[in-house]
């Protein structure tokens, strides 16, 4: 078997090149020498491309899905759930409807945008706790977040409807793409989102220890109760860093996590890099598929992810089930 570290290394060395595809897959054709002199020469149609477009979405598609991959691994962990993830758990959806509010209310700021996602975030991770405290079985959260993912968004799909003309600008976010999103949103929310992700790292001890059970961890001396607390309040910032920065994103946060147990079994501290690394891979790769499909026309990021993250939910629901079983 490979070993971890190697595995990650590997992680490590497609984030580059995937990114220098991204700089060079579009409409407008970019050649070798364009991302080489990208910086020098803002004249020409290539560079024009890659300076209002292209550097952009690589480096939100990394950010977003690093964020995502993190959070979807936080909330399997503490739920013990297998389905968990930022958009499944009706956390995406919560963020998403909030921002539309305060757009309703005439606030189209970047800090009003992120201070709205999180604590429409927050609400729905709490609305998704309580109704799923007594449930006496995983599939109940996940149950329990479907149906308000649902409502929320039926509440976000009315108002839109009933107000197209005021929230023109939130129409931008809502798409969950990680095209024409500008590196002004990307710096200011760039030190939070390692702010956030560098707490996980701090408590990644604990969280590996919660991972062998509660029972386990709470004979090693651990306070449960205050790292889950924690570890789900870190889920939902970062949950809602990635829907400031691209929008409703969903299924990164459900397939990282899953395909790092794949790769790096119960070696912890891998599974938490190697989620985040992954979410990362997932979401560039699934932007450059989505402008090669159909090419020259693009298909959005969400329609691409939206597709294979549901084959897989589709997949998981059954195993768990049996479905596949002789």
């Amino acid at each position: 078997m490979m070993k971890p570290w190697i595995k990650l290394f590997a992680l490590i060395i497609a984030l580059p090149i995937l990114s220098y595809i991204s700089l060079r897959v579009g409409v407008i054709p970019v050649g070798h020498q364009d991302v080489l002199a990208l910086g020098t020469d803002a004249s020409s149609q290539a560079m024009i491309a890659l300076e209002d477009n292209r550097v952009s979405r690589t480096v939100v598609a990394l950010l977003v899905g690093s964020v995502l991959g993190l959070a979807g691994l936080l909330f399997q962990l503490v739920t013990r759930n297998p389905l968990a993830s930022p958009d499944i758990l009706a956390v995406n959806a919560g963020a998403s409807l909030a921002i539309v509010l305060v757009t309703l209310f005439g606030f189209s700021s970047i800090a009003s945008f992120t201070s709205a996602a999180l604590v429409g975030a927050f609400i729905a991770g709490v609305i998704v706790y309580l109704l799923s405290a007594n449930g006496g079985n995983v599939m109940y959260m996940t149950l329990a977040g479907a149906s308000l993912a649902a409502l929320f968004s039926s509440f976000t799909q009315s108002i839109i409807a009933y107000e197209e003309g005021a929230l023109d600008e939130v129409l931008f976010w809502l798409t969950g793409s990680v095209a024409g999103r500008s590196l002004e949103l990307v710096t200011t929310l760039l030190p939070w989102m390692v702010v956030a992700s560098f707490c996980v790292l701090l408590i990644s001890k604990e969280l590996e220890t919660l991972s062998l059970g509660d029972q386990v961890a709470r004979s090693l001396g651990q306070n449960v109760g205050v790292i889950k607390f924690v570890a789900v309040t870190l889920a939902v910032v970062l949950s809602a860093f990635g829907v400031a920065l691209a929008g409703p994103i969903a299924f990164v946060g459900l397939l990282a996590p899953h395909l790092a147990r794949y790769l790096f079994g119960t070696a912890f501290f891998a599974r938490l890099a190697g989620s985040a690394l992954l979410g990362s891979v997932l979401l560039l790769a699934a932007d450059i598929f989505g402008r090669l499909v159909l090419f020259p026309r693009e298909v959005t990021v969400g329609v691409v992810l939206a597709v294979i993250g549901g084959a897989f939910f589709i997949y998981l629901v059954s195993a768990r089930q049996g479905v596949f079983k002789s």
